[in-house]
Formats: C-alpha cells, sequence, structure tokens
C-alpha cells in the first residue's frame, strides 16, 4: 500500500452558492470507482483514475482515524463571476459542522452562539489541465480542512477548489483538447502594454473575493451567520500542474494578504514572454511563503522556465523556496499516474509525501 502522508443568478457580490453541504467520504470513498466517472460533474478520468485516488485517499483517512481524530469534511458548490461575467464553478470544503459544534459546545457549554464568532484562514487550489472537477482535489481538500489546526480551539480552515476554465460538468477531462487548449490559451493571453495576463488576474481576483466572502449563512446547523468567516488576511494558495500559473501571476499581483503559495509540479510556460514584475517601493516585499515542488526530470518544467518563474516571484515576496526532486517526473502528487501511458508522467511516494509535508507545515506557520 502507499504511504499516508498525512439556479444561478449573478449577484453583487460575484457568487451565489447553489448546493447544499454534503459529506466528502461517504460520498466519493464508499460508492463503486464507476460512479465518479459518471456522475455529472465527472471528477474521474476513468475507473483507473477514480481507484487510485480512493485507495490512497481511504488510506490517509485510516490513517488519521488510527490518531484518535474524529474530524470529517463536507463540501458544497458555489458558482461566482469574473470582472467579464462568466461563470465559475468551484466547491467549497470544510471542516464538517456538526462535530465543530459538538467540539464548541463541549469546550464552552454556557457561552452563547453569537460569542463564538471567529475567523478562521481559507486556502484555494488551483487545478491541473484536467480541470476543477477533480476528485484528487477534493481528497487534497479534505486533508487540507481536517489536518491544520489554528488557534488555541484548533481551528480548521476553509478550501475553495477554484475554476480557471469555466467548467461546470467536468468537460476537460475529454480526450479532443481543443476545448481545453482555447480556454487556457485564452486565461494565459498577455497583455502587450502591461506584459500581463489580465485574464488570469481577474479569474484569480475572483477567486479570492469568493473565498474571503465565505460565511456560514444563518441557520446552517443551527449556527449564527456571523460565527465563522474566513479571515481575509491569512489566505494561502496551492496550485497543481497548469495551477501554477496562477502563482506566478499572484508573484506578480503581489496582494499582501496572500501570505502563503505552493506549487505542486507547476506548469510556468509562457513566463518567458510576460514582463519581469516592477520591485516593490520601497523593496517592501509580501512577508510570504513561496514554496515550489519540482521534479527534476519533469518535461513540461524546463530549468529556465523554473528558474525565470523563482526571479519573478521573488522580486516581490520575501521567501521562495524550491524543493527539488531528482528522477522525479510530472504529476508526482497524483497516485492515478500510475496509470498515465505517457512516459512524461509518473508517481513518486517519497515525493508526493515530502512535498504534502512541506506545504502543510508551510500552511500551519504562514497562516497562523
Amino acid at each position: 500500500g502507499r504511504s499516508s502522508c498525512t439556479m444561478t443568478t449573478k449577484s453583487h457580490d460575484n457568487q451565489h452558492e447553489d448546493l447544499q453541504w454534503s459529506s466528502l467520504i461517504p460520498h466519493r470513498l464508499d460508492v463503486d470507482p464507476m460512479k465518479p466517472v459518471e456522475s455529472s460533474p465527472q471528477i474521474a478520468k476513468d475507473v483507473q483514475y477514480a481507484t487510485a485516488v480512493q485507495k490512497a485517499w481511504k488510506e490517509q483517512v485510516t490513517a488519521r482515524r488510527n490518531t484518535g481524530s474524529t474530524r470529517a469534511s463536507e463540501i458544497k458548490s458555489v458558482t461566482y463571476y469574473d470582472d467579464l461575467g462568466t461563470p465559475l464553478y468551484g466547491d467549497f470544503v470544510r471542516q464538517q459542522q456538526e462535530q465543530q459544534l459538538k467540539k464548541d459546545n463541549s469546550n464552552s457549554p454556557d457561552k452563547p452562539k453569537k460569542s463564538r464568532q471567529k475567523q478562521i484562514p481559507g486556502i484555494i487550489l488551483f487545478h491541473t489541465g484536467a480541470g476543477p472537477r477533480d476528485i484528487f482535489l477534493q481528497w487534497k481538500a479534505d486533508e487540507l480542512v481536517t489536518t491544520l489546526s489554528y488557534g488555541d480551539d484548533g481551528e480548521g480552515c476553509v478550501v475553495l477548489i477554484a475554476d480557471l476554465i469555466s467548467d461546470k460538468i467536468g468537460w476537460a477531462w475529454g480526450s479532443d483538447r481543443t476545448k481545453y487548449n482555447t480556454a487556457r490559451d485564452n486565461v494565459l493571453s498577455v497583455d502587450d502594454k502591461t506584459g500581463t495576463r489580465q485574464n488570469l488576474q481577474d479569474r484569480i481576483q475572483a477567486a479570492v473575493n469568493t473565498l474571503v466572502s465565505f460565511q456560514q449563512e444563518q441557520g446552517d446547523d443551527g449556527i449564527d451567520d456571523d460565527a465563522t468567516r474566513v479571515d481575509p488576511n491569512r489566505i494561502g494558495v496551492m496550485g497543481y500542474c497548469f495551477g501554477g500559473q496562477p502563482v506566478l501571476e499572484l508573484g506578480r499581483m503581489a496582494l499582501p494578504n496572500i501570505k502563503a503559495m505552493i506549487t505542486f509540479h507547476g506548469v510556468f510556460d509562457g513566463v518567458d514572454r510576460s514582463s519581469p514584475p516592477s520591485p516593490p517601493a520601497n523593496d517592501n516585499k509580501v512577508q510570504g511563503n513561496v514554496l515550489i515542488c519540482n521534479g527534476a526530470q519533469d518535461p513540461f518544467i524546463p530549468k529556465s522556465d523554473l528558474e525565470a518563474a523563482v526571479s519573478h516571484i521573488s522580486k516581490k515576496y520575501e521567501h521562495v523556496n524550491v524543493l527539488s526532486f531528482d528522477g522525479v517526473r510530472h504529476g508526482f502528487t497524483n497516485p492515478a499516474q500510475d496509470y498515465n501511458p505517457s512516459e512524461a508522467f509518473a508517481y513518486n511516494d517519497a515525493a508526493a509525501c515530502k512535498s504534502w509535508n512541506e506545504a502543510l507545515s508551510t500552511l500551519q506557520s504562514s497562516l497562523k
């Protein structure tokens, strides 16, 4: 076995949540692996992909429960919009609230609900070329909200699985890549005058705004509507593969509330066509931590791209670290890559575990 490291209308606030919360584990792990493939949205390429992720996820959940943890997660769809009105289809993942309520009430049984108002960190996950509808990303979100713990009360975090390509049904899993390539080219188009990727920046800002506006809805599981909000000054970002591009662009945007950014086999193609960010005034860099986890044998990330990306991000961020793995190829974090016929891809258990643990450590220290 693998090691277990640890109806929609446009609104002024650019989002509308459109489904109820549902528990992740029963709906993803306790089902036939064909279901994620045949579901709408489709969240797995095929049965092999779903089976591989389910197996690794189950092992991680077992390891978590063996430590005595009873934490679980739940998911809820959210539709939000960029500045051009493009609908984007994300998912919120949070710690399951029934258990959180039980913990809160046991800690302070005499406190009125309103006094439990709190702010917790938020983390955005940016997807691979398979799009946002991905059981792998849901697994990672589950790990984040059940593992990370902040403050004296051990609060978790809220995760937004963001959408960069307006994929509601999982069309990015299709073998014909024409639609995806068109969407990708549009998102990554560079403004000739400014050297920035304005479309990408708009999608990033929409995701940040959506995450920051998260709050428990009134009456949800008996919690007052002001009980929990995302702290706008404690935001983290993780990007896989194509999700490296928004991290690169965030290096240019230098949003001061983004305190941690992490990439796993993140691609930075086109970095040579965008102008380097200007150094901040008075050398006032963002006091955040950036971690780039990279396979040294990844054919999609040439050394020149990696070095240019580090250079760009370092102009605005104080701490940029590269974790490089010798002999490791693209997609090394996903056990489903064992079934990818392309020689460019391969799962690597050691690299997956070390990079994930480093990411958790970065998020734990940066968002506290």
